[in-house]
């Protein structure tokens, strides 16, 4: 009698256990079919059940038809679950868990660490959907999901890991939300990791200088330039750097370099010029800063050669020949009364030096009409010229302006 008896409670108790693995049995199948509503019926009993709860199996089966359902193009199983992938995430996480080595390459994907892959893919194109409409803060909730699932997988220091890409869209993502602070966390992970993005390195070395922090600023530049040895760009941040640090002998030096690389390129003879245009203000000796005026001149003039519509360089040209200008009208303004004819040299070149400036200053309000310091220097300048119409014109819009 206790023999039977004994018989009856374990084939009972295989019978209840082989009741609960049907479960994964028939969810793996149904999952097989296409059949996503039965396979998710089937799981989620399994993954509540003592006997079945604890095995890796179960947690990679709800994963797989959980990342099923999210990526299915059939409209009967897009209502299957609200939020499918974060589902799967969490089930491949738990999987990884309960464990990290498990394997099964009858299913795909075969493990909770390539689950866990595909899941941070995933995030990151729905982040790349939003930060494409413009939608940032979900872009950038999207994209650290998928950091968060590649750190799970250990991939975070992988150089061409999504984590790295993540990271960086997450810092272009911030940088447009005016989140310095998270923009500047983010670059510095990817070149951590060593991810290979130039664009990366020009943009931590900028925020740095724009703080006015060069030590940061040269550890990224000095790192960039290692990495991108003939990189321009590269040697345009560097250039800033020397200019920000006052070491403007430096920053001349570095640029005969770069456009030696790059003749061409008008950013390099913009740099120049105002490099040039900076030292006009320290220098004493006149032989010396009429040759630096003249170097600024050339510059301006080659970058607006190379790039007619150049802003910057049009409008940095226009006031240095207006600042030149008014340099010789201060001296003008200082002469007695009975030195006449020094006076008279003197107004000619003060007007020669407007009468160049105009030109520059008119183009530049032609790109940007709305440029306020543009207006004011062009309604003294038409004044200064004796241009009465153009002069009042200016006037009107400056009032419209302040409006």
């Amino acid at each position: 009698m206790k023999k039977q008896f004994l018989s009856f409670v374990l084939m009972l108790v295989v019978s209840i256990l082989w009741s609960q693995n049907q479960f994964v049995v028939s969810a793996f199948n149904y999952l097989r079919q296409g059949k996503l509503d039965k396979a998710l019926q089937n799981i989620e009993p399994a993954t509540t059940h003592h006997q079945t709860m604890n095995q890796a199996k179960t947690w990679l089966y709800r994963g797989n038809i959980y990342l099923a359902i999210h990526l299915t193009k059939e409209e009967k199983y897009k209502n299957l679950a609200v939020s499918p992938l974060d589902s799967a995430f969490v089930s491949y996480d738990k999987a990884l868990q309960l464990d990290p080595e498990f394997y099964m390459p009858t299913v795909d994907p075969a493990s909770p660490k390539i689950g866990l892959k595909y899941v941070a893919e995933e995030y990151y194109n729905l982040g790349v959907d939003k930060y494409q409409n413009k939608d940032f803060q979900s872009a950038i909730k999207y994209f650290e999901l998928a950091k968060k699932a590649e750190t799970k997988r250990g991939a975070a220091q992988d150089s061409t890991s999504t984590y790295n890409v993540s990271c960086y869209n997450i810092a272009l993502a911030a940088l447009t939300l005016k989140d310095t602070s998270t923009t500047i966390k983010n670059l510095n992970e990817v070149i951590k990791n060593k991810f290979k993005n130039l664009n990366a390195y020009i943009l931590l070395s900028n925020l740095y200088l724009s703080k006015n922090d060069t030590s940061n600023a040269k550890k990224i530049i000095n790192r960039g330039r290692t990495i991108f040895p003939d990189s321009v760009p590269m040697l345009i941040i560097e250039i800033n750097y020397y200019l920000k640090s006052n070491n403007v002998k430096k920053a001349q030096e570095i640029l005969q370099k770069a456009i030696q690389k790059d003749p061409s390129n008008p950013t390099l003879y913009y740099a120049i010029g105002a490099n040039y245009d900076k030292l006009i203000s320290t220098i004493t000796n006149r032989e010396e800063k009429e040759r630096m005026i003249q170097e600024a001149i050339h510059a301006y003039q080659k970058a607006i050669e190379l790039k007619p519509n150049y802003f910057d360089a049009i409008y940095n040209l226009g006031a240095l020949y207006f600042n030149l200008g008014v340099e010789v009208y201060q001296y003008a303004s200082s002469l007695p009364y009975d030195a006449q004819d020094e006076y008279e040299k003197a107004k000619a070149k003060y007007l020669d030096y407007w009468q160049k400036a105009l030109p520059y200053f008119e183009k530049a309000f032609e790109l940007n009409p709305k440029e306020t310091s543009l207006i004011d220097v062009l309604y003294k300048l038409y004044n200064y010229l004796q241009m009465p119409e153009k002069a009042k014109k200016m006037k009107e819009l400056k009032d419209s302006l302040k409006q």
